[in-house]
C-alpha cells in the first residue's frame, strides 16, 4: 500500500529522469534492509556488481529525452519512501516465507492493497457527491481490459512470482534482477512502438545484464558452498 502510494505521488511531483535513478537505488536499500533485519550479507564483489547495474540504469535515464516537468523536494522523499517501502516489502516476504508460503503472502498484500485504495476510493466519490461514478468505469469495456491485465498479470501473477523467489534467494539476489525491466521497457518500445536503440542503451543494459548474471551466479556458488559444508 505505501509503495504504491509513494511512487504515484513521487512520479508525479518529478522529472522521469530523477525517478529512475532513484528506483534504480532499490537493489542498495535492499541490501541494507536484508542485512539489518535478517541478518543475512552479501559479498564485496556482490556489492560491486550491484552498484554496477546502478551506473548502468543512470547512465540510460540521463541519456534519455524524459526530462518533462519539473522536480520538487516532495516528489522526491515520495520516491524515496517508495524505494524504502519496497526494500521493506521484499524482505519481509522473505522472512514471511518461514511462516507461510508465497501464495498466501501474495493473497494478503493483495487483498490488502485492494481493501485500502477501494476505501479511499469510496470516500473520494462520496465526499463529491458522486458515489455511482465509482461503478462507471466497470462499464467501459477498455478499462476492464486493462484492469483484469493489471490485477491478474501485473500484481496476482508477478508479485506471486516475486514472493516465490524472496522465498528461495536473498532479497539483494532478487533485487539484482530489478534493471531487468528497463531491458523489457526498451525492447517493447523498440518492438512496438518503432523506438530505436541508442549507443547509451547497449552500454546500460550491458552493465545491467552484467549485474544479474554475476550477483545470481555468486549466490547459486555461495549456496552450494553452504551444502556442500553441512
Amino acid at each position: 500500500v505505501l509503495y504504491m502510494l509513494f511512487e504515484t505521488l513521487g512520479i508525479s511531483m518529478t522529472t522521469g529522469i530523477t525517478t529512475a535513478i532513484i528506483l534504480s537505488l532499490t537493489p542498495i536499500s535492499s541490501c541494507i534492509c536484508e542485512s539489518i533485519i535478517l541478518k543475512e550479507k552479501t559479498t564485496l564483489m556482490q556489492k560491486i556488481l550491484l552498484g554496477l547495474g546502478i551506473i548502468g540504469v543512470i547512465y540510460i535515464a540521463v541519456n534519455t529525452n524524459t526530462s518533462d516537468g519539473k522536480d520538487t523536494i516532495a516528489g522526491i522523499i515520495f520516491i524515496v519512501l517508495a524505494v524504502l517501502s519496497g526494500s521493506l516489502f521484499a524482505v519481509f516476504s522473505r522472512k514471511s516465507s518461514t511462516h507461510f508460503n508465497s501464495m498466501e503472502v501474495t493473497y494478503f498484500s493483495a487483498m490488502l492493497g485492494m481493501i485500502a485504495f477501494n476505501s479511499v476510493n469510496i470516500v473520494r466519490h462520496i465526499s463529491s457527491g458522486d458515489i455511482l461514478g465509482y461503478f462507471s468505469p466497470l462499464f467501459n469495456i477498455q478499462n476492464l481490459i486493462g484492469f483484469i491485465f493489471l490485477a491478474i498479470v501485473s500484481t496476482i501473477v508477478a508479485t506471486g512470482m516475486n514472493n516465490f523467489a524472496l522465498s528461495k534467494i536473498q532479497t539483494s539476489t532478487a533485487s539484482a534482477f530489478s534493471g531487468l525491466s528497463t531491458v523489457v521497457t526498451i525492447t517493447v518500445g523498440v518492438i512496438f512502438g518503432g523506438e530505436h536503440l541508442y549507443y547509451f542503451h547497449y552500454i546500460g543494459i550491458t552493465l545491467i545484464l552484467i549485474r544479474m548474471i554475476g550477483v545470481s551466479y555468486i549466490s547459486i556458488k555461495k549456496t552450494r558452498s553452504d551444502t556442500t559444508k553441512v
